[in-house]
């Protein structure tokens, strides 16, 4: 397995989390570590379809646009709703409070047609 590289590892990692452990909720920091952003998009096409078909939910965080316009691109032909973005900003009128706002797949291509700063 040392010898097929770090987005292997990286990859059988998480694999190995969802069918192990079995969880219903999969929490991934920065989940492009590892990863050459030109296999991105087969990362995210497989992984999405192993979370359908083990009913995991996941939540990653990442500050690669790469990563994210990748999984945009996954989850384009899927049915449904399977992927939402979620960005904290903290609030300019408080400064002490941070707000989320969510984006679906079809916000998130128009923002990023319009190279709207997503991350």
């Amino acid at each position: 397995m040392t010898q097929m590289g770090q987005a292997f590892a990286r990859t059988l990692e998480i694999y190995c989390e969802i069918f192990a452990n079995r969880p219903k909720i999969l929490l991934i920091d920065e989940i492009e570590n590892g990863l050459y952003y030109e296999g991105m998009e087969d990362f995210w096409k497989g992984l999405m379809a192993v979370l359908e078909d083990q009913d995991v939910q996941l939540f990653a965080t990442t500050h690669s646009r790469e990563c994210m316009e990748a999984a945009m691109r996954a989850a384009e032909p899927m049915d449904g709703n399977p992927l939402r973005f979620l960005r904290l900003d903290r609030r300019v009128d408080d400064p002490g409070k941070i707000v989320a706002t969510t984006f679906g797949k079809e916000e998130m291509k128009t923002a990023m047609e319009f190279n709207r700063e997503m991350r």
